[in-house]
């Protein structure tokens, strides 16, 4: 550790005093436990790490906020400073965002309850027009869904992705989309049986890759700092060590 604070601080300190006298950073997010969310009154998670070895290394002032994601990612769109966590890079929102570094790569796939035998793979785009598919509004799934159905008068939106969770249980929805990472772990915060929930297999395989990223009008000079710092955090290891203590 001695040795990463040397060459942050050889290929940073310049930079230090006048970028953190002059910002302010909001990092903001929707609970996804293991990435980030509100535990027994406290925030954490493999993203709220990676974020605090960030900041502890450039000495950035803070606040962090978990909250739906829909008024995450609007103000990540709307204010500067804003550092969102855990957001799917896609080509989509490439230009939308200053992005940082990576949290981690997920498979995505779609769940049914297992008594829902009724629902089989593969399911093609069309199979998929024809079921209620739970989506949280906004999220990476909502725009992948919206591109690639023929139809999307069947998808039931909600706000968070509790909600979805929830309504399939209740057998409001069909299925859902989500990554198999915090799937069955947001169930069983919810106090939910995820071994009555299965996956169905899909003509493709997808993946969602999860980035800490800045808004847009973020001076470069912050985002840079963060970048570069990044990159020594990952060359040095500690990130893949942080997410070993979350995903082992």
């Amino acid at each position: 550790m001695k040795q990463l604070l040397s060459i942050i601080t050889c290929v940073l300190l310049l930079q230090w005093s006048a970028i953190t006298s002059a910002h302010q950073v909001r990092v903001v997010g929707e609970h996804l436990i293991p990435f980030q969310g509100v535990v027994n009154g406290n925030v954490e998670g493999l993203a709220i790490d990676l974020t605090r070895a960030l900041i502890e290394q450039t000495r950035v002032d803070a606040s962090f906020e978990i909250y739906p994601w829909a008024r995450a990612y609007s103000d990540a769109q709307r204010f500067p400073n804003i550092l969102l966590l855990s957001i799917s890079r896609t080509p989509e929102r490439e230009n939308k965002f200053k992005w940082i570094g990576q949290v981690v790569k997920s498979k995505v796939t779609y769940w049914r309850l297992k008594e829902r035998s009724d629902i089989t793979g593969p399911l093609s785009p069309a199979k998929l027009s024809n079921l209620t598919i739970g989506v949280q509004r906004d999220a990476v799934y909502h725009e992948y869904l919206q591109k690639h159905l023929p139809n999307t008068k069947n998808l039931a939106l909600t706000t968070t992705n509790a909600q979805a969770i929830k309504m399939l249980f209740a057998g409001r929805i069909d299925i859902m989309m989500s990554n198999e990472v915090t799937f069955k772990q947001r169930a069983v915060e919810l106090g939910l049986d995820p071994n009555k929930l299965e996956k169905v297999n899909t003509e493709t395989n997808l993946y969602s890759t999860l980035y800490l990223a800045f808004s847009k009008q973020t001076p470069d000079e912050l985002v840079t700092l963060f970048q570069n710092t990044y990159k020594v955090l990952n060359e040095e290891q500690v990130i893949d060590e942080i997410r070993q203590h979350w995903l082992p």
